[in-house]
């Protein structure tokens, strides 16, 4: 599932949206979710977005997403 399923009518420039479609689909594939109707989906694209506000290189974002789910677990 793409990205742009998830922005709620926000616009991103081409470049902007490229970079959370690959830390979204990184971020997905680290968590084995493999079943696009799953509201973990939905959880995952959020953080994306609002880690985008702060950094812009998806090994980053994918590192600071994985880390917020670790953080709000343990």
């Amino acid at each position: 599932m793409a990205i742009r399923a998830f922005l709620n009518g926000k616009s991103f420039d081409p470049t902007t949206i490229e970079i959370m479609a690959a830390a979204f689909r990184d971020v997905c594939a680290d968590l084995g979710l493999s079943d696009k109707r799953d509201v973990a989906w939905e959880v995952v694209a959020k953080r994306v977005i609002e880690v985008m506000e702060v950094e812009r290189d998806p090994e980053k974002i994918r590192a600071a997403v994985l880390a917020s789910f670790r953080t709000k677990t343990n």
